[in-house]
């Protein structure tokens, strides 16, 4: 009943701890506060700003979705269509099939400036929908990826 309070401050967290010291099995800590920049507990906004001609879908996948967001099976979703998956256990065919999706440039499968990309962690059921906004002075292989809701908003203004 802490959190209903609004007592934060009270709530206590409680770990495991893989390699136990002095026979203490469970680690006790205060509760922290959310991580602004996280993509679970903090805004489920990004802003990638690239060069949506020249870059292609496996540089965002392999590039920002699994090494920065840390996602390692992901579906995308632009418009409600779904432009890719990658799961388990996929077969020799659909491991092609994501091949040659991954090649497409990013303004060939819809996601140039102005498109609302949703990308879904499958393993953890966890989403993040990610402003495309094109950049032609971006080299092929950089990018800005900003964890700010009002990033958007900013650059309208």
């Amino acid at each position: 009943y802490k959190i209903l309070d609004g007592r934060l401050k009270d709530c206590k967290t409680t770990y495991l701890m893989k390699n136990p010291s002095a026979k203490r099995v469970f680690l006790s800590s205060q509760l922290e506060a959310p991580q602004r920049d996280c993509s679970v507990c903090g805004s489920n906004y990004a802003v990638l700003s690239v060069n949506t001609e020249t870059s292609t879908l496996g540089f965002v996948v392999n590039t920002i979705i699994k090494q920065k967001l840390n996602v390692p099976l992901s579906s995308i979703f632009v418009k409600s269509t779904q432009i890719y998956e990658e799961f388990d256990d996929m077969e020799e065919d659909e491991i092609k099939q994501i091949q040659l999706i991954q090649q497409k440039k990013l303004k060939d499968i819809h996601l140039t400036d102005g498109a609302l990309m949703l990308v879904q962690d499958t393993d953890s059921n966890t989403e993040i929908n990610i402003f495309v906004e094109h950049d032609p002075f971006v080299l092929f292989l950089s990018f800005r990826f900003v964890f700010d809701a009002d990033q958007k908003k900013k650059k309208k203004k």
